[in-house]
């Protein structure tokens, strides 16, 4: 693969192209694989996130379909559009991802692998691009149902080719764009030492980060560490406002709250004059009070999911292995985001 010189399967103990590798240091490399993609605890993740990344991969289609051909002749507002193109990103995630793991890992260097330096990198690409568009719609989620909620924006507001925009395309547009630089450098690849079961951002050849001593220095995705950054950045910036998103939805839940309370004490009180009371107000109320407890249950699914994951991150800069609690945790809950989605969507169809 590239210029390095390491064999072609491991499995078979076939070795290609051996010129500038002793056998010495192939019997380390192949050793380093059988602790890391080789090992039980591998398997173990690969299966946890291959069961969870099949179940929100099924859970996702179903709601895209509920969606767009059962409920085809429903008015959708904006937020609906945001739950399915993000719906779609969490299904490609989880399928390029967590389904197909190793698969796409070049042949030889995982378990399960065949594929080759193309798969890995296709792997990488749509994996980055489905995943960082999932968290920026996440963002842009929360921001929806603050919008709606504490600041009562109407359908006429989101209708504009502006709003749109930002909720709807920019999230996917820059990611494209920051897959496309990612490309340029060389930066998807295979580790065995970070914890990941496919192909994502690291430099090549494959070990040069961990074992340059075997597989020698990298050749390409020397800014790996930096496009890492960017994603630990937006994951951050997402979940500052969606803490924010919640704690504002929250408020304004336990206020209405209590003043539905107050009403309905007044109301059935003899003694205290009914207060006035604009006609169909009951009805909006109970309808931004659904949309903040929905807000608050999809802000949630994308802490449940992620916490782990900047934990897992944070380590990979570091070049270090995070404990094994933390990937199991990891790859279990990042690996059901699009179910924990669909259940929201579920208990929001119910609801209304």
């Amino acid at each position: 693969m590239n210029d390095t010189y390491i064999f072609d399967s491991i499995l078979s103990n076939k070795l290609v192209n051996m010129a500038n590798i002793t056998s010495s240091s192939v019997a380390s490399f192949e050793e380093v694989l059988q602790q890391t993609s080789y090992s039980n605890d591998f398997l173990f993740k690969l299966w946890i996130g291959r069961v969870g990344g099949f179940v929100s991969l099924i859970s996702s289609v179903w709601l895209i379909y509920d969606q767009t051909v059962k409920r085809r002749k429903e008015n959708k507002n904006t937020g609906s559009y945001i739950v399915i193109v993000m719906s779609a990103c969490d299904g490609l995630a989880s399928l390029f991802f967590f389904v197909l793991g190793s698969i796409m890992v070049p042949k030889g260097y995982a378990w399960g692998s065949f594929g080759n330096q193309a798969t890995c990198t296709l792997q990488g690409f749509m994996t980055m691009v489905c995943s960082t568009a999932s968290i920026t719609y996440n963002a842009m989620l929360a921001i929806y149902f603050l919008l709606v909620v504490r600041h009562q924006w109407g359908r006429n507001r989101f209708d504009t080719v502006c709003s749109r925009f930002w909720f709807l395309v920019f999230p996917l547009a820059w990611t494209i764009l920051f897959g496309t630089l990612v490309l340029l450098d060389g930066a998807f690849d295979f580790s065995p030492a970070r914890a990941g079961v496919g192909c994502f951002i690291n430099p090549s050849p494959i070990g040069c980060v961990n074992y340059s001593d075997i597989v020698g220095e990298c050749k390409s995705g020397n800014s790996s560490d930096l496009f890492r950054l960017v994603t630990l950045a937006l994951i951050t910036i997402t979940a500052i406002i969606i803490a924010v998103s919640i704690n504002l939805l929250w408020r304004y839940i336990r206020t209405t709250e209590k003043k539905l309370q107050q009403y309905s004490f007044e109301r059935n009180n003899p003694s205290t004059a009914t207060p006035t009371r604009t006609p169909g107000t009951s009805t909006a109320t109970t309808r931004s009070m659904q949309a903040a407890k929905v807000g608050c249950l999809y802000c949630g699914c994308f802490i449940i999911s992620f916490f782990s994951y900047v934990i897992v991150v944070i380590y990979a800069l570091n070049d270090t292995i995070p404990p094994k609690w933390i990937v199991i945790l990891n790859f279990t809950f990042q690996s059901l985001q699009g179910f924990f989605n669909t259940l929201v969507y579920i208990y929001r169809r119910r609801q209304s």
